[in-house]
């Protein structure tokens, strides 16, 4: 026994009650159980808060291509990246490195541009377009608010030209460009005007263009997008909006004569006061207030406790606890909103209640007009996919810049979709732009399930096109003089055809048909060529494939053809010496039978 060394014994009652059964107590079971719930909520809040500011993090990504990486699952179609498992941080998306890297690279060139134009006067329009459709967040020409001012008295002041143009919408800013050098002096001034709101910087357009100020005919247009303030910097004094004291800044149906609502009546004035969503104008803004929903709704009110915590360290966040703000009016909204089902581009216009006794909140309205214009591609955005397909090349980056233009534009789909396959239906196009136009076509077809308005409709859309592209390509393929250039396109066109068929993109015997229209041509076309009848070709296409010349009679110089169809079998390289016995005096001197 271990005490048998001079360890004295355990007593009986302590040896009973070591062995004795504890009682159960369900009550503090259930509240253990409970602390271990929230604790592991709180954990899972943590992961996907630190994820969340990794997201806005400025590391350098890596470098690679983009191989039609998915768009992953997003509310609002605005970003790419998922977050399906919050306990662990996942890495980001090939999109989203993309993006960044885009990013990036305008960044710098911005840079240089504004060097070359100290420089001197060098045209930068084209790739100032460029440098805007590579960052979705960026004002476009078509959302500036901002307005360039010319022909001002040289007596106008800064807040002056202020309440001249802020009578049409709260103002983000006001600079006059005073001449820096005597020489500079003009007899009149210019500047720039921003509102908040492209509506109210549209109408101020249109009523002041050509106004008389001061005996000054001013001349107004647009100007380059500047970065819009959470607060204007001017506001008429009548525009402003009086604080009540209600929740959320409501403003009563009925002000009271004294301007202040005593306790007593302020749950009846709360009643019977409204709420008025605002979108943000800056797109920056409202795309940020929309990723922090999406991640409030996927993770629970403990992601919003963390992100209200943190506002020193991202000042950007400061809209949560600013609760008369117009962005945390329509932050709260939309959560509502969207946790009521509705969809994130339509919702109900008609004014509610969010809570019992609460005021009445009265949601912005949708643009109507945006949305069916947005079918179509504007002139400039036409040039600009134009002048990518033509300038493509076999690079990543190409194709990437110009697969994200499409996806970025994929409400005009159908437009886009054209434009691809015109593009590869001109046989004097080279290979090698055939070749990058099929990758975009890949691209785009793997990028086809992303989370983005209308961007499924890419994969129908190209389904009608395809058997039209790869007749072309068919065509293009006959055409190559070069054995070798011809069977690395063949390889280039066949290894496209097999990722799809990985991607069950299409069904398995439609991507068959493909096949077989890429080697053997369309059956119709093959039945019109031997009938000799009818419209056998377009005349376009035998012109640009051959020069005239039809493919019968130039089998010898096309890869592909078996070689024992040959006639001409003595210029066929590999014809066994023994079956020219007709030419033995021409092949390398005497025959081997008479040495």
């Amino acid at each position: 026994m271990p005490w048998s060394s001079g360890a004295k014994p355990p007593k009986k009652a302590e040896a009973v009650k070591a062995f004795a059964f504890k009682a159960r107590n369900p009550f503090e079971e259930k509240k253990r159980a409970e602390e271990a719930r929230r604790k592991r909520d709180q954990e899972e809040a943590a992961a996907c808060f630190a994820d969340f500011f990794a997201e806005f993090a400025d590391d350098e990504p890596k470098k690679g291509f983009v191989r039609g990486g998915v768009v992953n699952d997003d509310i609002f179609g605005e970003d790419i990246e998922e977050e399906n498992k919050p306990k662990r941080k996942k890495p980001k998306s090939n999109m989203e490195i993309f993006r960044e890297k885009l990013k990036r690279e305008q960044e710098r060139r911005e840079a240089r541009n504004e060097a070359r134009r100290d420089d001197g006067n060098v045209d930068l329009r084209a790739s100032d377009s460029l440098a805007r459709s590579l960052d979705a967040t960026t004002p476009t020409e078509s959302e500036t608010t901002n307005l360039y001012v010319n022909n001002l008295p040289t007596t106008f002041k800064e807040d002056l030209l202020a309440q001249l143009f802020g009578v049409h919408g709260p103002l983000a800013s006001v600079k006059i460009m005073w001449p820096r050098h005597p020489s500079e002096v003009r007899d009149n001034l210019c500047g720039f005007v921003a509102f908040m709101r492209r509506a109210d910087a549209q109408r101020a357009l249109e009523k002041l263009n050509g106004a008389l100020v001061e005996g000054h005919d001013i001349k107004t247009g647009w100007a380059k997008a500047v970065p819009i303030p959470p607060k204007p910097y001017y506001i008429q004094p009548e525009a402003v909006k009086e604080d009540y004291g209600l929740p959320f800044n409501a403003q009563p149906l009925k002000p009271p004569p004294s301007g202040r609502i005593d306790e007593e009546e302020r749950a009846y004035h709360t009643r019977h006061s409204v709420v008025r969503v605002q979108t943000p104008a800056d797109p920056a803004v409202r795309q940020l207030i929309h990723r922090v929903i999406e991640y409030v709704i996927n993770h629970g009110p403990h992601f919003e406790t963390l992100l209200i915590q943190s506002i020193e360290r991202d000042p950007q966040l400061a809209f949560l606890t600013a609760f008369k703000s117009p962005n945390h009016v329509y932050y709260r909204w939309k959560l509502f909103s969207l946790l009521q089902g509705e969809d994130p581009d339509s919702w109900k216009e008609t004014k509610f209640r969010m809570y019992e006794d609460g005021p009445w909140w009265i949601p912005p309205g949708m643009d109507k007009t945006g949305t069916s214009s947005r079918s179509h591609l504007t002139p400039s955005e036409r040039d600009e996919l134009e002048n990518r397909l033509q300038n493509m090349t076999t690079e990543r980056r190409d194709i990437g810049d110009t697969m994200w233009f499409c996806m970025m534009h994929s409400e005009a789909f159908q437009e886009i979709v054209d434009a691809i396959e015109e593009s590869l239906t001109m046989l004097e196009t080279p290979i090698s732009l055939k070749v990058a136009r099929l990758f975009l076509i890949s691209d785009i077809l793997h990028n086809s399930t992303a989370k983005v308005k209308k961007a499924g409709f890419f994969r129908l859309q190209l389904q009608s096109k395809l058997e039209n592209i790869f007749y072309h390509l068919h065509l293009a393929y006959r055409a190559i003089t070069g054995r070798l250039r011809a069977e690395q396109f063949r390889k280039h066109v066949i290894s496209c055809l097999n990722v799809w068929q990985q991607w069950t993109i299409y069904p398995r015997d439609f991507l068959d048909g493909l096949h077989k229209i890429f080697h053997e041509g369309r059956e119709d076309q093959a039945s019109n060529a031997d009938a000799g009848t009818g419209p056998a070709q377009d005349p376009k296409i035998v012109e640009e494939d051959v020069d005239g010349v039809p493919l019968e009679d130039e089998d010898e110089d096309v890869d592909g053809v078996p070689m024992e169809e040959d006639d001409d079998d003595d210029g066929v390289d590999g014809k066994p010496l023994e079956e020219e016995d007709d030419d033995d005096d021409d092949v390398d001197g005497q025959p081997l039978e008479e040495e």
